[in-house]
């Protein structure tokens, strides 16, 4: 069965890949021009184009660097192996469909890369061998969609993406948003130029999403689900006694002990207390000391250790399994299942359950969003 769901992020636009730029409306060749019509233009030039891996880097512009946190933010793809290479594969990305949904913006795109497989055929309705296709080289790609919640006013909107079997592209498509925008400033300058126009330096604007925090789901998971135990990890030594890779695990079983669970409860909220999620590596140490300190209150001896990970296991009730909760795995809780089978939910069906946490979290992002035609 597939897991289909969602991931919410905060979304800024920002001027020349530089600081926020904070309203809705951009200067666009001595015009404004709202944010949901410019991106509406950038993507459907770009619609029914494939485009692969990382964006080239534009002559003469600096690229910008990646937040190391988010670098595993979108999941395995497939197996992630390819035959006779030991890279991981460059996925693919091609938008298919830009359209509105009332005063927002929805967007189709295929996503995937190659996996180890060779060759597609032998159908159900198929008798014999018959010839099945090569498909060494080419890529395995979902479609996707992805919302940009767009207030006619205000500093940010929010940004919707689809979440398959853990894979959530929302990187891949904010970094080719900002090539294209580049990529689209440097044609104009060079158009003026060709005109018989002054040569100046136009401004291009692109998106930067951040994970989204929502209190009341993550309320609503603790409240719900049972948490099961407290887990550190950290590189432990070999059997001979010498330096080694082997990971050393710790867990300490929450039970029924009401003490240890309020108190491991008041601790991962701590860890989620502001409208964006914490990622960094400094929060997770944080959040690793956090946890051993529970532990050491109840057996001797964690005094003074220091884990490379750690994390606590609360298993959801409402059909998600067994979450990982910490401040690097904000995906893990705040990824919204929608439906779980063989075919994607309905737009109609996806699009309901993502305005529902928008709708709790709006308050606390100081943002108005007119629902009409949504």
């Amino acid at each position: 069965m597939t897991s289909y769901g969602f991931r919410l992020f905060t979304l800024e636009m920002k001027k020349n890949g530089r600081g926020a730029w904070p309203k809705m409306l951009i200067e666009n060749n001595d015009e404004q021009e709202h944010v949901r019509d410019y991106l509406t233009g950038l993507l459907t030039k770009r619609r029914g184009i494939a485009v692969h891996g990382n964006p080239p880097k534009v002559s003469g512009e600096p690229d910008e660097p990646d937040d190391p946190a988010e670098e595993d933010e979108e999941g395995e793809q497939g197996d992630g192996t390819v035959p006779g290479s030991a890279r991981r594969p460059r996925p693919v990305l091609a938008i298919m469909k830009v359209h509105k949904r009332g005063d927002h913006l929805i967007i189709d795109f295929r996503y995937g890369s190659r996996s180890s497989y060779t060759h597609a055929g032998y159908s159900e309705s198929q008798t014999d061998v018959g010839n099945p296709v090569d498909i060494s080289e080419l890529k395995a790609v979902r479609l996707y969609r992805a919302a940009f919640i767009l207030p006619e006013n205000g500093e940010i909107g929010v940004l919707a993406v689809e979440d398959i079997n853990r894979t959530c592209p929302r990187l891949a498509l904010e970094r080719w948003i900002r090539y294209w925008a580049r990529c689209d400033a440097r044609e104009a300058e060079a158009k003026i130029v060709e005109d018989g126009g002054k040569k100046k330096k136009l401004d291009w604007w692109s998106v930067k999403g951040t994970p989204l925090n929502d209190p009341e789901h993550l309320n609503s998971i603790m409240k719900n689900g049972k948490s099961t135990k407290i887990v550190l990890t950290k590189v432990g030594a070999s059997n001979s006694r010498t330096p080694g890779t082997s990971e050393l695990k710790i867990q300490m079983g929450i039970g029924n002990d009401p003490g240890v669970a309020a108190q491991t409860r008041q601790t991962i909220t701590s860890w989620f207390s502001g409208p964006s999620v914490p990622t960094g590596s400094a929060d997770q140490k944080q959040a690793s000391r956090d946890l051993a300190a529970i532990i050491a209150d109840r057996y001797a001896g964690f005094d003074g250790e220091d884990y490379d990970d750690a994390w606590v296991d609360v298993e959801d009730e409402s059909g998600g399994g067994v979450r990982h909760i910490s401040p690097s795995r904000w995906a893990d809780v705040f990824t919204y299942r929608v439906h779980q089978g063989e075919s994607a939910p309905l737009d109609s069906v996806l699009y309901r359950a993502v305005k529902v946490p928008i709708e709790r979290v709006k308050k606390s992002l100081q943002v108005e969003i007119d629902w009409s035609g949504w």
